[in-house]
């Protein structure tokens, strides 16, 4: 959708839901992985969070009438504590404090790599294996950090002296540099 003239905010309604095929299916940092990376592909009017027995509102873990395939032995509400939950939470916790309005996909300012960016303002990228990534353009001086999309914690800030930017490690990061 995100290719599409004119272009339009979007966001997956229907992402993996977790616990799917009685409790196997998308679980844990599955949910957040998916999280990321589908706001890292444009869809920045933001995530969505699913679970089974969470979209059919199962009232209790032991309710009859559901197929195996979308069961799980929990109830809406425990569906919704669930760990998966708690990675996608996070998207929003870590970017509460930046206007994403406008924001673009621009792996183009970084070889390829996932990249949002507001050009000269705002630079948000997903590394699900750490590593580095060049952003060229990016302005030297503004603030940047690095962020743990499984527990919400950052590096501390730093002024932009280069344009290549290191993970801390080689788990999952993400990477903003903005005002």
């Amino acid at each position: 959708m995100y290719a599409n003239i004119p272009i339009k905010g979007s966001a997956n309604g229907e992402p993996t839901y977790e616990g799917m095929g009685n409790g196997q299916n998308g679980l844990g940092w599955w949910q957040g992985e998916e999280a990321w990376t589908q706001l890292m592909h444009g869809g920045t009017m933001g995530v969505v969070y699913g679970a089974a027995t969470l979209w059919q509102w199962k009232v209790s873990p032991t309710e009859k009438g559901w197929d195996s395939w979308t069961d799980q032995a929990t109830s809406w509400k425990e569906a919704m504590a669930m760990e998966g939950s708690m990675y996608v939470g996070l998207v929003g916790k870590i970017l509460k404090d930046y206007d994403l309005t406008d924001i673009e996909k621009r792996f183009d300012l970084a070889q390829g790599k996932p990249l949002l960016a507001k050009k000269d303002q705002l630079y948000i990228s997903y590394l699900n294996e750490g590593g580095a990534i060049d952003i060229p353009s990016v302005p030297l001086g503004l603030e940047y950090y690095w962020a743990n999309p499984k527990t919400g914690k950052t590096t501390p800030r730093k002024k932009v002296v280069q344009t290549t930017f290191r993970s801390p490690d080689t788990n999952p990061w993400v990477l903003i540099i903005g005002k």
